[in-house]
């Protein structure tokens, strides 16, 4: 396992997930959407799941919701698993000691020239991600 210490900017995928350990500390789980960049051109979103836990945990979970931006800072590690054919899955989980909520930023461009929606502001996200 390798740990090094990063930050992150992204937007919640989903509304976080609060679940208890085993010792029953409080842990939330949320897939962040990251924008990526290739020679100034935006491409397909990077999604980066990030835990935390105890108080923190429970803050994320009752402030972030879908579509929310926010920073976090933290370690990244790297876990190893079996899947269902016994083959050897790894899963990068970004492990957050501080969530900063952010302002959602501008509104989306609209898709269509003919018309604009004034009222919904929230980015799209699929409902398909990791």
């Amino acid at each position: 396992m390798t740990l090094f210490s990063a930050t992150l900017i992204g937007r919640a995928g989903a509304d976080p997930q609060l679940i208890a350990t085993t010792s029953g500390k409080p842990m939330a789980s949320v897939s962040a959407a990251v924008d990526q960049f290739r020679s100034g051109e935006k491409t397909a979103p990077l999604w980066i799941k990030v835990l935390t836990f105890g108080e923190l945990a429970t803050r994320l979970t009752k402030n972030v919701k879908k579509g929310h931006l926010f920073s976090v800072t933290g370690t990244v590690q790297t876990r190893t698993w079996l899947d269902k054919e016994n083959k050897a899955q790894t899963t990068w989980e970004f492990m957050a000691n501080n969530v900063v909520l952010l302002p959602n930023g501008p509104k989306p461009e609209a898709t269509s020239t003919t018309e604009t929606s004034e009222t919904d502001t929230t980015p799209q996200i699929p409902d398909d991600m990791p």
